[in-house]
């Protein structure tokens, strides 16, 4: 992942109009645009799987917990600085 970029991928099982504020705010205060990708939190991981190093995904927002923690021994997440 690049240090400085342009836009941020996020991958979200969450459908809430709070969340797209937050992103709205996200980009007016860096300039970083959010390229939201929206679906089941089952249907993110499997997506992850399958694109492996070449995912667009910077970032995955679940709403179970549970999930993540699959996601993670999966190990689909690497460690950032930040």
């Amino acid at each position: 992942m690049p240090s400085l970029a342009d836009e941020i991928g996020v991958y979200s099982g969450r459908h809430y109009n709070s969340d797209q504020q937050l992103y709205k705010q996200f980009t007016a205060k860096t300039g970083i645009k959010v390229k939201l990708l929206e679906a089941k939190d089952d249907a993110l991981i499997e997506r992850l799987r399958s694109e492996g190093d070449n995912s667009p995904a910077d970032v995955l927002v679940l709403v179970d917990a549970a999930r993540l923690v699959r996601a993670a021994e999966l190990g689909l997440f690497q460690r950032t600085r930040s």
